[in-house]
């Protein structure tokens, strides 16, 4: 189910996730556990730093793997600070 956003997502062991902020920048995250909770944190500034200060926020990608002992990739803005690229 790599990428869908229809309905309620469900609980993966781990989770990359895009989200487009209140002001148009990008915010790449990732986690383990329920994408849902994490985008409700987002949503709430229950987590503070970039996104809390740009609210709302909407899920505009995400994608899970199982979770291993390889680290999660780094959080943050966009670098690039435009639209993800979408495959047709």
């Amino acid at each position: 189910q790599s990428g869908r956003l229809e309905g309620r997502t469900p609980v993966f062991e781990a989770f990359v996730y895009i989200l487009r902020c209140a002001d148009g920048s990008y915010y790449v995250g990732s986690a383990r556990g329920d994408l849902d909770r994490r985008i409700g944190q987002h949503q709430s500034g229950e987590l503070g730093g970039y996104t809390s200060a740009r609210r709302p926020v909407e899920l505009v990608w995400a994608d899970n793997f199982p979770a291993s002992s390889t680290p999660l990739p780094s959080s943050g803005r966009s670098r690039a600070g435009r639209a993800p690229r979408r495959k047709p």
